[in-house]
């Protein structure tokens, strides 16, 4: 029985051609547009999801009320982390990160880098491997640096970098203890390099640290989070309004911000992407059902023979959705080769940082029950449609109530037009938006201004810099704003 639907579903492939084509173009275009999308979604859906701690693993955020809002923030101080380790059982160990920049040289080399100063076991509560040296070791020593291997390719080239010595700011040297693979482009934490935590003063006022803690069991994280709650208030008296809170890290990316009542917010650009490619695929399945039942004046008396040999109406649905499957599954494949080819543009306009997974089981999974599920949405009005024809009429040429003025047809043209129309005004006040950002008015020239990152080296000599670069003719005037001593 399987075997006579695929076969009739082949012979009425090739027997017309023409609606066969416009069926699998409009599929695939709609279903290359949503896969570009639902990549989209994969990938903010996938952001530290690679770490293999992330369920014992927690980042402290605080919660303080400015103006009667509560204002949810994971800016912490140096003390917090190694007094909660301290007083708390049940956390296991902390580690701290603090945003830095530096000029790396060595030898003749000389470039601008940024990374994180880190305690110790930050490499221990992370998944972010080593190439050479030592998890346990390797942020031990004050003098050393921890570098990626992207980094280290860059300052070495293709020497070993282990042990090599390294100058930061032109003002203290360092030794390479450890080289880690390149950071995931699916990490939110972004750093080319490690130092060890140096900070370590004791005021509970300044908040400048991120601050991660690993929990004996993920389970306790409740009661934990009700203990830890008034640590702030408790060691300092000018921070009395402050709470802190627990919030996993593997949600740190997507549900990084919370609400007036303090509860995690999923980002609104995942329901917004699911939209979207929710119209997409729906458009293309639209025009599959109003052509296949324009078509039905053809289909009609096929319907009405196989019912007068017999046919039930179960076995014509499933004969019509198998057609439907098997066209979605064609333009399944065609979408894969746009999606492949459209994806490096899309990408990088959509400021996605992954390649599309080929090579996971899972991928083959999704893109198979997409196709299916494709197959159905498309074939199922069609399917219902066809197999409804009462055989005497068919077969009379009677299809349908054509006095009628709405018609489940007519509405398919009608939201098909107005989800197209939707679409198209949402590109165009996108791309004008886009286009305005770009391009507005900043309150100043942009032309002929170059920026510069100060170093230790350019705060000791910028005098003589400045004197000699207007000395050249070539620059008006420098601006220096913000020197930290």
């Amino acid at each position: 029985m399987i075997k006579n639907y695929f076969k009739t579903a082949f012979r009425n492939l090739f027997k017309t051609p023409l609606l066969s084509f416009i069926n699998i173009t409009g599929l695939a275009l709609g279903m290359a547009g949503a896969g570009l999308l639902l990549l989209n979604i994969y990938y903010e859906i996938s952001i530290d999801q690679f770490h293999e701690k992330k369920d014992q693993v927690f980042k402290v955020y605080n919660k303080t009320s400015v103006n009667d809002r509560l204002i949810c923030h994971d800016h912490s101080q140096a003390p917090l982390g190694p007094a909660m380790q301290k007083e708390f059982p049940g956390i296991k160990q902390m580690a701290r990160i603090a945003s830095t920049g530096k000029q790396v040289g060595y030898k003749d080399k000389m470039l601008q880098a940024n990374g994180y100063y880190a305690d110790a076991p930050f490499l221990n509560m992370f998944s972010f491997p080593l190439l050479a040296g030592s998890k346990q070791a390797a942020l031990n020593d004050k003098h050393a640096i921890v570098i990626t291997e992207k980094l280290a390719k860059k300052i070495f080239g293709e020497e070993d970098p282990l042990n090599k010595v390294i100058r930061l700011d032109n003002t203290r040297d360092v030794t390479v203890s450890g080289v880690l693979k390149d950071i995931p482009m699916n990490s939110s934490l972004k750093f080319e390099y490690l130092l060890p935590w140096e900070d370590n003063n004791d005021k509970w006022d300044i908040y400048f640290a991120n601050t991660f803690v690993e929990l004996n069991k993920a389970e306790e994280a409740g009661t934990i989070d009700k203990q830890i709650a008034d640590i702030i208030s408790r060691h300092s008296k000018n921070e009395q309004h402050s709470q802190v809170f627990l919030h996993p890290v593997a949600k740190m990316h997507l549900q990084g911000s919370f609400d007036e009542k303090g509860k995690p917010k999923t980002q609104s650009e995942i329901y917004f992407l699911s939209v979207l490619a929710a119209i997409m695929l729906l458009i293309g399945c639209i025009n599959f059902m109003n052509l296949s039942t324009a078509h039905s004046g053809k289909r009609g008396k096929e319907v009405g023979v196989r019912k007068i040999m017999g046919a039930v109406k179960k076995s014509l649905i499933v004969q019509f959705i198998t057609e439907s499957t098997l066209l979605a599954f064609i333009a399944g494949c065609v979408s894969l080769l746009i999606v492949q080819l459209v994806w490096p543009t899309f990408s990088a306009m959509a400021k996605v940082r992954i390649d599309i997974p080929w090579h996971l089981p899972a991928f083959w999974l999704s893109t198979l029950t997409f196709i299916l599920f494709t197959g159905i949405l498309a074939g199922s009005y069609p399917a219902f449609y066809l197999s409804s024809f009462k055989p005497v009429k068919v077969l009379k040429g009677v299809f349908s109530n054509k006095a009628s003025l709405i018609t489940p047809r007519r509405i398919l043209v009608v939201v098909q037009f107005v989800l197209a129309i939707f679409l198209m005004n949402f590109a165009i006040l996108f791309r004008k938006q886009a286009s305005f950002t770009e391009n507005r008015e900043m309150g100043f020239g942009k032309d002929g201004l170059i920026f510069q990152s100060m170093t230790n080296d350019l705060r000791k000599n910028f005098e003589a810099v400045e004197q000699e670069l207007m000395s050249t003719g070539l620059v008006t005037s420098m601006v220096v704003k913000a020197i930290r001593q």
